[in-house]
């Protein structure tokens, strides 16, 4: 079986993702010749390099002029170009799913493989991260949060859960978890009571919990309880040297 060959556009190859997601399921493996790689380890670029691809995990990689591409393999040309690991965008919103379709396949052409949905409407977002595990959509890999779980608000928007009261604190826990959400996301203009029974329920549930830290919450006591990383916080502190608070 003769080997395909094909050119890719741009000067940059990001995979060791994109390229991944994008070649077809029976293409087993894949050979990228004569490609300058960029390994973000620290040796700087390494050019006349080729990179082989079996299962979806690097095979091998090598000086081009030693390796060989397997008779079967797919060839991508990548002579001019550049190779760099895969990419994760770790604070995004993607919002419905309309805009989120449209927003991951941007996000693939950039390299970036991964993506951490901080916020976004729990229909569409658990739809987007189905549809992309499964292949219906071709995207980055998602973990995501769905909506933001915040204090008593006057209004309902479908990317925020108001929680009232630790009861329904303890509820909306619950219910995302069960739903399949990978983690829980706190707003900040949360009761320091309701905040707590998140990151309780959170904790009894064996799922994360991360977000915004609320004024009355210290760093101190939200690493305590648990909140796996701060999005944001507003804090006030002491200056020791005038006295003055500074926010």
């Amino acid at each position: 079986m003769k080997s395909r060959s094909r050119a890719w556009g741009g000067t940059l190859l990001p995979i060791i993702g994109s390229l991944l997601f994008a070649q077809r399921p029976s293409a087993t493996e894949l050979f990228i010749r004569d490609v300058t790689v960029i390994d973000c380890a620290g040796h700087g670029m390494q050019a006349n390099r080729s990179l082989l691809i079996s299962d979806r995990r690097i095979a091998a990689i090598g000086p081009a002029a030693q390796m060989k591409a397997p008779e079967a393999a797919e060839i991508i040309d990548g002579r001019g170009k550049y190779l760099i690991p895969s990419l994760w965008n770790m604070h995004v919103h993607l919002g419905s799913y309309s805009d989120g379709k449209r927003a991951l396949a941007d996000f693939l052409a950039q390299g970036v493989t991964g993506v951490r949905d901080m916020g976004s409407p729990l229909d569409d977002i658990l739809r987007l991260r189905r549809e992309t595990k499964d292949g219906t959509l071709i995207g980055p890999r998602m973990i995501v949060a769905g909506p933001l779980s915040q204090g008593p608000l006057p209004f309902q928007m479908p990317v925020f859960i108001s929680v009232k009261d630790v009861p329904g604190a303890e509820t909306t826990v619950d219910m995302l978890h069960q739903r399949g959400v990978d983690f829980i996301k706190i707003q900040d203009a949360i009761p320091h009571d309701i905040y707590v029974a998140v990151a309780t329920q959170a904790r009894l549930e064996h799922i994360p919990f991360v977000g915004h830290i609320p004024p009355t919450v210290l760093p101190e006591e939200a690493s305590d309880l648990g909140q796996h990383s701060i999005e944001r916080c507003l804090l006030t502190f002491a200056r020791a040297s005038t006295g003055k608070s500074e926010r």
